[in-house]
C-alpha cells in the first residue's frame, strides 16, 4: 500500500528530473543543490554551487540543472492544466464557486 509522505511529489519530481545532486564548494546547510542555486544571490554563490570555471564538473553540474528545470517546468504547466481542470468541474458540479 501506497502511504503519502510530507514531500514525496518534490522528492519524486527532483529524483526523476536528474537535478545535480553534487556540491561544488557551498557548506551543507543548504540542502541540495537545486535549493542552493535558488538561494543564491551573487555570482559568486553560484560559483559554489556549480563550481568555478577551471572545474571539470561544472559543464555537467549546469546541464543537469537546466535539464532539472525543464522537467520542473513541465510539471508546473501540467499541475496548473490540473487545477484548472479540478476547479471547473467543481463550479461545473456545484454552480458556485470554491
Amino acid at each position: 500500500m501506497l502511504r503519502p509522505q510530507a514531500g514525496g511529489c518534490c522528492r519524486w519530481l527532483k529524483d526523476w528530473a536528474s537535478f545535480s545532486s553534487e556540491r561544488a564548494g557551498y557548506k551543507p546547510g543548504y540542502g541540495e543543490p537545486v535549493f542552493a542555486s535558488e538561494m543564491a544571490q551573487t555570482a559568486d554563490d553560484l560559483q559554489k554551487v556549480f563550481g568555478s570555471s577551471d572545474d571539470a564538473q561544472r559543464a555537467s553540474r549546469i546541464v543537469a540543472m537546466d535539464e532539472g528545470n525543464r522537467w520542473d517546468f513541465a510539471f508546473m504547466a501540467a499541475y496548473g492544466v490540473w487545477l484548472t481542470a479540478f476547479f471547473l468541474a467543481c463550479w461545473r458540479a456545484t454552480c458556485r464557486r470554491v
